[in-house]
C-alpha cells in the first residue's frame, strides 16, 4: 500500500466547523478545541478534530467569519443576527497567522493570547465602516514585513465612525521589521469617533522607511495616547516614538521609555499635531523618559 500524507481540513470543512461550533453556542477559536477535547462529542458534529490553530492559520479570518454567519442565517437567524451585530474574536495561537477583519459594519473585539507572526504588510488589521473597535495584545505580534516596497503594520485599525481603542498589556510586546518600507507598531484611527491607544508592554520598530512607535489618528474626535511601557523606533529614514493628531483635541500621558532615533532622517520622540484652534488642547504630559538621536 501507499502510505497518503494527512492533509488536514479544507476551506469548506473549517466553514462547517465553525457554522457548527457556533451554533453549540461557542463565540471565540479556542471553543475548537473545548470541542475537540469532547472525545463523546466529535462523534456527533460533522467536521471532527478541527483546531483553533488551523482556524486561526486560514488567511482572510474575516471573509471565513462572515461565510459561515451566512450558512449560520439559514439555520439559526437570531444567533447569527446576534454575532454579526458585535464581534468578539478570542485568539490563543503560536503560528504564522494573520487576523484580518475588514469591510464589516458592526463593533469588532479582539484578544490575542498567543504569537501571531507575517511577512506580510499586516499581522493584525481590523477595518469597520462603522462599530467601534477594540484591541488588546496580552502576548506577542511579530511583523517581519515583505519582500516587495511596502509599509507593515503590527496592528493596524480604522472606523469610520467608531471609537477605537488598542491595548498592548504589561509583558505583551509588538516587534516590527520591514527591508522595503516604513514600520509601524500600532496604528489606529478613526474619522469620527475617539481613538485611544495604550502601551504597557514593548514596541520595537525597525525599518528601512519611517518608522513610528505608535501613529494615533482622529479627524473629528479624541486623541489619547498612554504609555507606561517601552517604545522604541529606529528607521532608516524618519522616525517617531509617539506621533499623535487630531482636529479636535490630542493628549499624550507618558511615564515610560520613548526612544526614537535614526541616522538618515528626523527623529521626535513625541509628535502631535492639531488644527491651529486656540479652543483646541495639544497637551504632552512627560513623566518618564523621551530620547530623540539623529
Amino acid at each position: 500500500p501507499i502510505k497518503q500524507r494527512r492533509r488536514g481540513h479544507t476551506g469548506a470543512q473549517l466553514l462547517v466547523g465553525l457554522a457548527a461550533a457556533q451554533l453549540a453556542g461557542e463565540d471565540f477559536l479556542v471553543g475548537l478545541d473545548r470541542q475537540r477535547a469532547d472525545q463523546a462529542g466529535q462523534a456527533l458534529v460533522p467536521v471532527p478534530d478541527l483546531a483553533a490553530t488551523t482556524a486561526a492559520g486560514e488567511s482572510g479570518l474575516g471573509d471565513v467569519h462572515t461565510a459561515a454567519l451566512d450558512m449560520l442565517t439559514a439555520v439559526a437567524p437570531a444567533r447569527a443576527a446576534a454575532l454579526a451585530d458585535s464581534v468578539t474574536i478570542d485568539l490563543d495561537t503560536t503560528s504564522n497567522a494573520t487576523v484580518d477583519l475588514t469591510g464589516t459594519t458592526g463593533g469588532e473585539t479582539l484578544y490575542n493570547y498567543g504569537i501571531l507572526s507575517n511577512t506580510g504588510p499586516y499581522t493584525v488589521n481590523v477595518s469597520t465602516t462603522s462599530g467601534d473597535i477594540t484591541v488588546e495584545n496580552d502576548y506577542g505580534i511579530l511583523a517581519y514585513g515583505g519582500t516587495t516596497p511596502a509599509s507593515t503594520y503590527g496592528i493596524n485599525a480604522n472606523s469610520y465612525s467608531g471609537a477605537v481603542s488598542v491595548d498592548n498589556t504589561a509583558g505583551a510586546y509588538i516587534v516590527v521589521y520591514n527591508s522595503f518600507g516604513s514600520g509601524y507598531g500600532i496604528a489606529a484611527y478613526s474619522q469620527q469617533g475617539d481613538v485611544d491607544v495604550s502601551n504597557d508592554g514593548s514596541i520595537y520598530v525597525s525599518p528601512s522607511g519611517n518608522a513610528y512607535g505608535i501613529y494615533a489618528t482622529s479627524d473629528d474626535g479624541v486623541t489619547h495616547v498612554y504609555n507606561t511601557g517601552s517604545i522604541i523606533a529606529a528607521g532608516g529614514n524618519n522616525a517617531t516614538g509617539i506621533y499623535a493628531q487630531s482636529y479636535a483635541n490630542v493628549y499624550v500621558d507618558n511615564s515610560g521609555y520613548v526612544q526614537a532615533s535614526t541616522a538618515n532622517g528626523t527623529a521626535y520622540g513625541v509628535f502631535i499635531y492639531t488644527c491651529d484652534c486656540t479652543a483646541l488642547d495639544a497637551n504632552v504630559d512627560n513623566s518618564g523618559t523621551i530620547v530623540a538621536t539623529n
